[in-house]
């Protein structure tokens, strides 16, 4: 078998291949998008989360002094 030969074949596996990934693709690329979607909603918790501590400690250290 010549290098072009098996250069042929090595394109039509590597086509075969893609074509059969290509399901497994969709379906990362839908997980990922709900993955970026959590990711906000994670980030958009945490700020809130942090705002109600930092209100706390204001309102703990006013309790104190007062």
């Amino acid at each position: 078998m010549t290098n072009d030969g098996a250069k042929t074949i090595g394109d039509i596996v590597e086509q075969k291949i893609e074509k059969a990934l290509e399901p497994v693709h969709k379906k990362l690329d839908a997980h990922s998008a709900k993955l970026d979607n959590h990711t906000a909603s994670l980030m958009n918790i945490e700020t809130t989360l942090e705002g109600y501590a930092d209100m706390y400690k204001v309102n703990e250290e006013l309790s104190i002094t007062t």
